[in-house]
């Protein structure tokens, strides 16, 4: 048996994440809205938005602690693909369409063992988060807000058979504006 100081304080951080998580649902879902009303393009727009500012600001933040902990950039960073046609195809059309089949199968797998949307999303996150870190830490802690919200999305537009699309075009949105960043001289 564990000793009552542990379990409390397991007790406290398992607290502090169903309210941080609380509260990130909250802010979404006033954001988007809770369910698949209104225009497809206008939702994907706002949900490429959601997505991107927080998962930017915590990128940000990985770098920056990677900076000073580590000056002369050894650890292991993300990938950074050369700028052309080629990469701008991969990053806009292939990665978001692969990856949202492989999120849309995984959330389709975890509707048959789990009935809790918020569920859904975290553990979809974790897993789409999990692939993106094999390639460094740093782009799995980065993406994983964004994945957070494209399992939300795919899960709201579900029920209209346009769940692919509210997932997929906000990836694609995405990953445009960081070509984009890439691509600045």
């Amino acid at each position: 048996m564990a000793p009552a100081g542990r379990s409390g304080l397991a007790r406290r951080i398992a607290g502090f994440g169903r309210r941080l998580t609380d509260a990130a649902v909250r802010w979404m879902t006033c954001v988007l809205g809770r369910s698949d009303t209104g225009p497809l393009g206008i939702y994907c727009l706002k949900a490429s938005i959601v997505a991107m500012v927080p998962s930017a600001l915590v990128s940000t933040f990985v770098v920056m602690t990677h900076l000073a902990l580590d000056p002369q950039a050894t650890w292991r960073r993300a990938p950074v693909p050369e700028v052309s046609l080629a990469t701008l195809l991969d990053m806009v059309i292939i990665a978001p369409l692969v990856e949202s089949a492989l999120m849309a199968c995984l959330i389709e797998g975890l509707r048959l063992l789990v009935h809790d949307r918020t569920r859904i999303a975290l553990v979809c996150t974790v897993v789409m988060a999990g692939l993106h870190g094999l390639f460094s830490v740093g782009w799995g802690l980065s993406v994983a807000w964004t994945f957070f919200v494209l399992a939300n999305a795919y899960l709201i537009w579900r029920r209209r058979g346009r769940a692919f699309a509210a997932a997929s075009v906000p990836h694609a949105l995405i990953n445009l504006s960081m070509f984009l960043v890439i691509a600045a001289p």
